[in-house]
């Protein structure tokens, strides 16, 4: 077993480390996401935790896992402390697990604190419901430019992976979550920005919105961001529905 705890967690030490032979258990917290990956939460000294299990990968990437990089959960409790460290908020990391034999990861956890932020999927009612909608759209826009000119990447910039809270001042603070794929830069050019936000999984009139708002704050007065975002977004939903039709195709094929 192979452990970061952060320090501030000492004390639930003993709980993390039982996390592994407890997590299959159907009366161990309650669950939260059951797909490729498992989530639940569980309260343990007053405190709620959420128990990210990641899926056990293909024999080549267990033993890379293993060996040669850091494992999803390892990356994601580095990412989500320097997240932090860098002012950029996202639910506090806890601990991180991973289980090997003989140098070959089997199974990966990544723990941190329960959030009681929202998801942006809201954007999706959009352009329905505009007037509620637009000044949190653009208060999520300035966010992702704080990312991106923090040098930030992150590698799965979903909506649902940006989480917010409208507080009780009018203004929205935001989260961000599944930290493990991200890249951190000195400085991002126009092309990473847009290539990060095409991943942005909203529909095509709160794309443009978002895009519209992040050219007119960054002072890019002609359409040209505007026209790259929107042809970086058709190639990639294209690549998205390839895959799908391959995956689809072989799922028929070994039927």
């Amino acid at each position: 077993m192979h452990n970061y705890l952060n320090p501030k967690y000492l004390a639930l030490q003993e709980f993390i480390t039982a996390i592994p032979s407890r997590f299959a258990d159907p009366k161990f917290g309650l669950m939260l996401h059951n797909g490729r990956n498992i989530i639940k939460s569980v309260e343990v000294n007053g405190i709620q935790l959420v128990i990210k299990s990641y899926q056990c990968p293909s024999l080549l990437n267990r033993f890379i896992y293993g060996r040669l990089r850091r494992s999803k959960a390892q990356r994601a409790y580095l990412h989500a402390t320097r997240l932090r460290n860098l002012g950029i908020d996202s639910p506090e990391a806890v601990a991180s697990i991973d289980i090997r034999n003989r140098g070959v990861l089997a199974n990966s956890y990544f723990i941190s604190l329960h959030s009681n932020y929202q998801s942006m999927d809201v954007v999706n009612d959009y352009p329905h419901n505009a007037p509620a909608l637009e000044p949190l759209m653009d208060a999520m826009t300035d966010f992702i430019i704080t990312i991106h000119n923090a040098g930030i990447l992150h590698r799965d910039l979903n909506i649902t992976n940006i989480l917010y809270r409208h507080n009780a001042n009018g203004n929205y603070s935001f989260q961000l979550i599944d930290t493990n794929r991200m890249d951190f830069k000195r400085r991002l050019s126009d092309r990473e920005r847009i290539d990060n936000m095409r991943r942005l999984s909203c529909g095509t009139a709160a794309y443009i919105y978002i895009l519209e708002r992040y050219a007119q704050q960054m002072n890019r007065s002609d359409n040209s961001f505007e026209l790259k975002g929107v042809l970086a977004r058709l190639i990639f939903d294209e690549r998205q529905r390839a895959k799908q039709r391959v995956k689809q195709h072989i799922r028929q094929h070994n039927r």
